[in-house]
């Protein structure tokens, strides 16, 4: 389940990477070369949730409290948040209620304590990094996710990947400081990992783009479907059940 999980969310960064590949260098051969007779493989223990709606230039997160209400109804076992929320809501109740919904998921109250009769359930959020100047000095800076979303949340990791080859091929495992979204995810939900072994190479068994959802045809190694499906009850409840979803 922990691999399944690792490859889905490589699988979401690779459609960004490979948008800047000019070619392939030849130390990737190795690796490339096996996965055009390599069937790709498949999960079932990964569900990818595509959230499509913007306002302005930061996801709409008027609708995130209700839809993680429906993953919570439909037995999901962990939500993982690729997307970053760095920014508050222009309106702080909105903040709040999506913050009340990530506690009612993972089934704690307002201090983090368990709630007894309640599921114990993961949600992690993402984190960002960008480069600024000032005064003529470049550095970088961390984006969080807000305070109130942190604050409800299981931890925070940083969206991150090998960008030297311009192609996702190695696990970016961050760093003891800075760790990534994956290694994260991956110890939150019972990987046995070694803070010893984070810096080892882990190449990733690619297993192929996600199915198109707007083509019902399509298939690929995870399933997938819509926001707005889970939201009018257009999804199977069991479709979740026991499930990983991004």
């Amino acid at each position: 389940m922990v691999a399944a999980l690792i490859g889905a969310v490589i699988t979401m960064f690779v459609g960004h990477a490979s948008l800047f590949r000019l070619g392939e260098p030849l130390v990737s051969l190795s690796y490339d070369i096996p996965f055009t007779v390599h069937r790709a493989g498949s999960s079932d223990d990964i569900r990818i949730v595509y959230l499509d709606e913007l306002d302005g230039d930061a996801l709409d997160r008027k609708s995130q409290a209700q839809l993680l209400d429906r993953l919570g109804e439909a037995g999901a076992m962990a939500v993982i948040y690729d997307v970053i929320f760095d920014r508050a809501s222009k309106d702080p109740a909105i903040e709040r209620e999506f913050a009340e919904a990530i506690r009612r998921f993972r089934g704690v109250d307002a201090a983090g304590q368990p709630v007894p009769g309640r599921p114990q359930r993961r949600v992690l959020l993402a984190c960002g990094r960008e480069t600024f100047s000032m005064t003529g000095v470049t550095g970088e800076q961390l984006l969080p996710p807000t305070d109130v979303l942190l604050d409800a949340a299981d931890d925070f990791g940083l969206v991150a990947w090998n960008d030297d080859i311009l192609f996702i091929r190695e696990l970016a495992t961050g760093t003891r400081d800075e760790p990534s979204l994956i290694w994260k995810a991956a110890t939150q939900l019972g990987a046995d990992l070694s803070e010893d072994s984070r810096m080892d190479q882990r190449w990733v068994n690619y297993a192929g783009p996600p199915a198109d959802p707007g083509i019902r045809k399509t298939s690929g190694p995870f399933q997938s479907c819509s926001a707005e499906s889970v939201l009018l009850n257009g999804t199977n409840p069991n479709f979740f059940r026991y499930k990983i979803v991004l």
